[in-house]
């Protein structure tokens, strides 16, 4: 059976291909090409496939889906103190923020019509695409534009780097989608995702890539002779980035922010100060959140007014801004610490809300099947990607972020199914020997 016969199987409405298509595209090129652009297109499109609830079918489909009931729980919990902290009807409209949350529904329904194998090579071969796209974004911002850290377009050096992550180890899970050559395409994911993390200087996303490394080189190394291959990618990263210092000693500037965080670190656990300003008003802005939620642990006090209260005690000024750093800090959008900057908006409710979250990925995992250690792998991966870096920084305080947690989660979920009456085609055979 071709690989265009699988993509047909059971021959979904045209209508319905486009609009999928379109949204892969949207995510996966979208994002890294027009960062917040195209996150939104990607919500958009999501939107649009709400049409696909006039079948009875698709409702009752989606009533069945634990997944979805906890991503819309987990909205439901973050958002209504809203309605008791906002000072003005404006305030109300950072409930918009996290619309993915319950976008989640219309989503999956459209793409659990395109599950099985074939379709499963698609959505990770645009992920490499899309880690690719962020490579060259990198590079240019850096070494041609001259920039201090890689970032795109709409989209800041941390965000850039979480987002490579993401798409990287995503196409990783194609190297045992199929047993042609072809797969070992697959990875040049994490490899591109490393580079681009070192160019965009984040500490975060770096100490995040730890775990989701360890998670893929364990999924790599299921399968019998496929060891050497990962020493063999290890090492052409390796090389990677030391050509790249040759070519323009520049990059050393964000490479050496991004492993600066052991230094930090260190200084932090011993009580010395912290001469990296970045990482003072951090841990600054850390200590006021917890005293922000202390101040009002049952709803908070709102997502607009979370960082002012936070940074209200902040020590210090910087000549650099000619403004004192509670003042610097209290601009920030978000709190650099997604837990914290949870509690700290909606109390108790908040945290419940994140611990929702962090669990609605590992329930996609589900059933063995051919599928089980893809979406294994990938739901891990998010999760801890998602977890640590969100201890650092806040990735869900950011519309990709939060877009890119969701929306992925229930891709994988609808896409990485096998089909009722699938007769298991040969690409299919080294994921069932991981099953």
């Amino acid at each position: 059976m071709s690989f265009l016969s699988l993509l047909t199987k059971d021959r979904p409405e045209p209508w319905a291909v486009g609009l999928f298509v379109l949204f892969l595209l949207a995510f996966f090129i979208g994002q890294p090409l027009f960062g917040s652009y195209g996150s939104a297109a990607a919500l958009i499109v999501a939107m649009a496939a709400l049409v696909l609830f006039i079948s009875k079918d698709a409702r009752t489909f989606a009533l069945k889906q634990k997944t979805l009931w906890i991503f819309l729980l987990a909205y439901v919990l973050l958002v209504t103190p809203f309605l008791f902290t906002a000072e003005e009807p404006h305030d109300l409209i950072y409930a918009a923020n996290f619309l993915a949350f319950i976008l989640v529904v219309p989503t999956l329904v459209l793409t659990h019509r395109f599950r099985g194998n074939a379709w499963a090579l698609v959505v990770v071969s645009l992920a490499l695409l899309g880690a690719g796209l962020g490579l060259l974004i990198s590079g240019f911002s850096v070494l041609i534009e001259g920039q201090n850290r890689a970032q795109g377009m709409m989209a800041n050096p941390n965000m850039l780097a979480q987002l490579t992550l993401t798409f990287g180890f995503t196409a990783l899970a194609g190297f045992h989608l199929t047993e042609k050559w072809w797969r070992f395409l697959f990875l040049a994911g994490p490899i591109m995702a490393g580079v681009v993390i070192l160019l965009s200087g984040s500490r975060g996303v770096l100490v995040s890539a730890v775990p989701v490394g360890v998670f893929g080189l364990i999924f790599l190394s299921i399968q019998p002779g496929v060891r050497r291959w990962v020493y063999a990618g290890i090492a052409v990263a390796v090389l990677g980035v030391g050509g790249l210092l040759v070519v323009d000693r520049d990059a050393l500037g964000p490479i050496n922010r991004a492993l600066s965080i052991q230094s930090v670190t260190t200084r932090a656990i011993e009580g010395k100060n912290l001469r990296d300003w970045s990482a003072f008003m951090r841990l600054e802005l850390y200590k006021g959140a917890v005293r922000a939620f202390f101040e009002s642990p049952i709803i908070g006090h709102g997502w607009q007014d979370a960082v002012q209260v936070a940074a209200r005690d902040i020590p210090g000024k910087t000549s650099r801004y000619r403004k004192t750093n509670a003042q610097l800090a209290a601009r920030w959008p978000n709190m650099h610490n997604d837990p914290l900057g949870f509690a700290a908006a909606s109390g108790i409710f908040g945290i419940a809300s994140y611990l929702l979250l962090m669990v609605a990925p590992i329930t996609v995992v589900g059933r063995r099947d051919r599928f089980f250690a893809h979406r294994l792998f990938l739901m891990a991966s998010l999760v801890a990607s998602t977890l640590v870096h969100g201890l650092i920084d806040a990735p869900f305080g950011h519309d990709m972020g939060v877009n890119t947690y969701a929306l992925l989660t229930v891709l994988v979920l609808g896409v990485f199914q096998p089909r009722d009456d699938d007769s298991q085609p040969a690409e299919s055979q080294a994921a069932d020997q991981i099953a």
